[in-house]
């Protein structure tokens, strides 16, 4: 082992010391692949988890920023890891069932383990005074094809922590990942042996407990799933543009029979047409006549963006009175509001589930 300044350890193992079932984590600086100037960062956020079973960072709840006295030098306790980095009491680690050596190469293993941790009595912590850098590479410098030419490992990985880890929430990775449901991931009776021995939290724990700030799309709403316009079958739809963006236009595609993730949406409790991390508002509201085209944009919950569905089926911009519409458009094309007229077919929509 190759060690550049060893005093990285010295957070992470005091810590371990006063509590032997925190899994610690550095903070990650990022190092620049093309000049390898280390350009640093901050722990400007904790780790959580897409429905699809893919690793995201959001901003430090209030509840925990309220916990820690000092930032400059308190843990972080975070939902889950990033993955590769990390520190623990090694009695601990293998106690808890070590990695899941049904998974293969590289993907999943690092929710698996958060999940595990937190919901078997233990902590995931990432620690400021900890620091290492890391390249973050275009790609994978290594084959990524598993065992009789797998591909996509990332979703049997994802998978196997599934099907032992979330209980019925698995429902909503597999929204994302219907082509799985299927698969043969291999024998998991050893991995569900280890949860009972255990004693482990539900998942619903976990996420009421330790992520509470998660949306769960189909609970504690007034409605979710596709959201259909049956004069023409189209359905709102992401189009595939990635929402991890600021700001991408929201369209329409003929609905999907079997569901597609891409035309999962959800009617809160708030008013809010959103999904997993967006919220649906009017493009450039004011700065231009009707229509106009709808955004996906960041749900932020000091700025609730509310609809009304009425009983006719209309989508309702609450802000601007203007509605949702399809007059004219296409399977593929941007979807526009206009000014709200109860006799358009064009303006009717429906759920696919309703809560009462």
């Amino acid at each position: 082992m190759l060690l550049f300044s060893f005093k990285r350890l010295e957070p992470l193992l005091q810590r371990i010391k006063d509590n032997p079932k925190a899994v610690v984590c550095p903070t990650i600086d990022s190092i620049n692949a093309r000049t390898m100037r280390y350009e640093g960062g901050s722990l400007a956020g904790i780790g959580t988890f897409w429905w699809s079973l893919h690793y995201k960072m959001d901003p430090i709840p209030y509840r925990e920023k309220k916990r820690r006295k000092n930032p400059s030098t308190d843990y972080l306790r975070s939902p889950t890891m990033a993955g590769g980095l990390l520190a623990a009491n090694k009695e601990y680690f293998f106690h808890i069932g070590g990695y899941d050596p049904g998974m293969d190469i590289w993907g999943g293993e690092n929710l698996e383990i958060s999940f595990r941790v937190w919901m078997c009595g233990g902590s995931v912590e990432i620690l400021p005074c900890s620091h290492v850098g890391h390249i973050f590479r275009d790609g994978h410098p290594y084959n990524m094809t598993g065992p009789g030419g797998n591909t996509d490992v990332h979703g049997t990985n994802s998978k196997r922590l599934a099907e032992v880890w979330m209980d019925d929430y698995k429902r909503l990775f597999y929204v994302h990942r219907m082509n799985l449901k299927l698969q043969d991931v291999g024998d998991l009776s050893e991995r569900k042996k280890l949860r009972e021995s255990l004693n482990c939290h539900s998942f619903q724990w976990y996420l009421q407990n330790v992520i509470p700030e998660k949306f769960i799309p189909d609970e504690g709403v007034l409605a979710y799933g596709m959201v259909k316009n049956t004069a023409t079958g189209l359905c709102l739809d992401t189009l595939q543009r990635l929402e991890s963006k600021l700001t991408v236009l929201l369209g329409v595609y003929h609905c999907q029979a079997d569901g597609s993730s891409s035309q999962m949406f959800s009617w809160s409790r708030d008013g809010e047409l959103r999904r997993e991390t967006t919220c649906v508002d009017v493009h450039r509201l004011g700065r231009h006549s009707e229509p106009l085209k709808a955004d996906l944009v960041g749900c932020i919950s000091n700025h609730i963006v509310a609809f009304n569905h009425t009983k006719g089926g209309q989508l309702m911009h609450v802000f601007s009175k203007l509605c949702l519409d399809v007059d004219g458009l296409h399977s593929g094309e941007d979807i526009l509001f206009r000014r709200c007229d109860a006799k358009k077919d064009s303006q009717k929509f429906s759920f696919s589930h309703y809560y009462s």
